[in-house]
């Protein structure tokens, strides 16, 4: 029995071990959302967003036509939903239950989508300040789900605009915030500014102008309290700043050319310079920082003024790694899923394009999992369907990154044989993939053998364990509760 209950305990850790995202991607998969006909560079905002059920979603905005839109990834299919209100969009942001919400100025906009990604439904906003040229307006989210934007404008220089809305009287209550560094003229309000929420919901501000920078928390007394400030001469602000689950507050920004992190734990501020040499002209403002469920910080970013698109993750203090992407852009947004996987949104010259991690394979192939999932269902009957007619040939980059398990096909085209591949192994269940759990431990694939038992009960765990990693599908699709809150 104790060998029975060791054997189980160590099946568990291995499981764990493969389970983590500390698996390395071994390639990157791009997905194409959007393209525009225009003859000069249009896309001048892009925010990634990863759904309760794992479907990523990317806002954007053509700023020639001013039409906010966002485009969902399901499978192999990119489905656009835009909004009803022509503006000039900033921020899109998605909560827990799926309502993507969204905020412009040109008119003063806020709006979502209810859950439903159907339309982005739009209401005009009251004016929060005086109409101006050059505004920004951040949207972030509380634990609640409850708005709020942060706004700065050329007519109010050494001020935030902060706007909560109450949802109780289903109004928007505004009130200001002073700002230790002035708006300068030249300095693009658009990408100057940042926010984000603390575990407890105290608000965190950012903003700079070429010349300084500030970050601000918001006290339990509703003050805000400086944590970090100065003059760091040809200095940029990111575009994000970040909070982790844990309560760290983490910045980027550009020192001449070295590229810098600073994270706030509570008492200070320390320094980490992830890359010197950098390219002098990388709009670091254009980049983005996130914290993922475990705890990895990681930074996308240009390269240069429309240049190689950069991912760089803290491994340890003080210790990055760098990974130059295969695409260059103007704007680059990140985020992490549930397993800690990253997901980038970049705004190319004429594209709006989404790049995530291919990983190792969690399951040995079977018949019928062309997802290659651990499980023949629905999301394999949804890759047959929709890639009804497409050749499998010269090779599985004509399916699309979904479609990864080739066992049994025949070809030449999608069709029959296939469907009734899926349909004939409705409910089976693959083995772990050994070479997998070996990649993830260390250990030798013959260790494994000896010290995992009853393969079909680790079978079980794996797939029980493993929803938050696979391949994002339309069987787990959620259907939200509608959204009460009303512009």
């Amino acid at each position: 029995m104790l060998g029975y209950r060791a054997g189980w305990i160590t099946a568990t850790l291995l499981i764990t071990a493969l389970l983590s995202p500390s698996a390395e991607a071994v390639d990157w998969v791009q997905r194409h959302i959007a393209e525009t006909s225009n003859t000069t560079p249009a896309f001048r905002n892009v925010d990634v967003m990863i759904l309760p059920d794992g479907t990523p979603a990317v806002g954007y905005l053509d700023w020639e036509v001013l039409t906010p839109t966002v485009g969902f990834v399901e499978g192999q299919i990119v489905r656009d939903i835009t909004a009803n209100l022509p503006s000039h969009v900033v921020s899109f942001k998605a909560d827990p239950f799926g309502i993507i919400s969204y905020t412009g100025f040109g008119p003063d906009v806020y709006g979502t989508d209810y859950g439903q990604r159907q339309t982005l439904n739009a209401a005009q906003r009251p004016e929060f300040f005086p109409s101006s040229a050059g505004r920004a307006s951040e949207l972030v989210l509380d634990s609640r789900s409850i708005p709020t934007v942060v706004s700065r404008s050329f007519s109010s220089p050494n001020t935030y605009q902060i706007n909560t809305f109450d949802v109780i009287s289903a109004s928007w209550n505004a009130s200001t915030l002073p700002s230790s560094i002035s708006l300068l003229p030249g300095v693009d309000p658009l990408f100057s500014t940042a926010a984000a929420f603390l575990p407890d919901d105290r608000l965190v501000v950012a903003s700079y102008n070429y010349q300084e920078f500030e970050v601000a928390i918001e006290q339990p007394t509703g003050d805000f309290f400086t944590i970090a400030t100065d003059a760091f001469g040809s200095t940029r602000l990111a575009a994000s700043v970040t909070t982790s689950h844990t309560g760290e507050v983490a910045f980027a920004l550009r020192q001449d050319n070295d590229l810098k992190v600073g994270i706030y734990d509570g008492v200070s501020v320390s320094y980490e310079t992830i890359a010197t040499g950098v390219n002098p002209a990388s709009p670091i403002a254009l980049g983005s920082l996130a914290y993922a469920p475990d705890g990895t910080l990681g930074l996308a970013y240009i390269d240069g003024f429309q240049g190689d698109v950069m991912y760089a993750t803290r491994t340890a203090p003080n210790t990055w790694t760098h990974e130059t992407l295969p695409i260059e852009g103007v704007l680059a947004s990140l985020t992490y899923d549930a397993a800690s996987n990253p997901f980038i949104g970049v705004a190319a010259d004429w594209s709006i394009e989404l790049l995530s991690p291919v990983l190792e394979p969690l399951f040995d192939p079977i018949l019928g999992d062309y997802d290659n999932n651990g499980e023949v269902g629905q999301s394999d009957l949804d890759l047959v369907l929709a890639n009804w007619g497409v050749g499998f040939q010269p090779g599985p980059g004509e399916l699309g990154p979904d479609w990864v398990n080739q066992l049994g096909i025949t070809g030449p085209i999608v069709g029959q044989d296939e469907l009734a591949l899926v349909l004939q192994n409705w409910g089976n269940t693959a083995s772990p993939s050994a070479s997998a759990i070996a990649d993830a431990t260390g250990l030798s694939e013959s260790q494994i053998e000896s010290l995992v038992p009853e393969p079909t009960s680790l079978t079980l765990l794996i797939i029980g364990g493993s929803l938050t990693l696979r391949r994002p599908s339309s069987k787990d699709r959620l259907q939200p509760a509608g959204d009460a809150r009303t512009a």
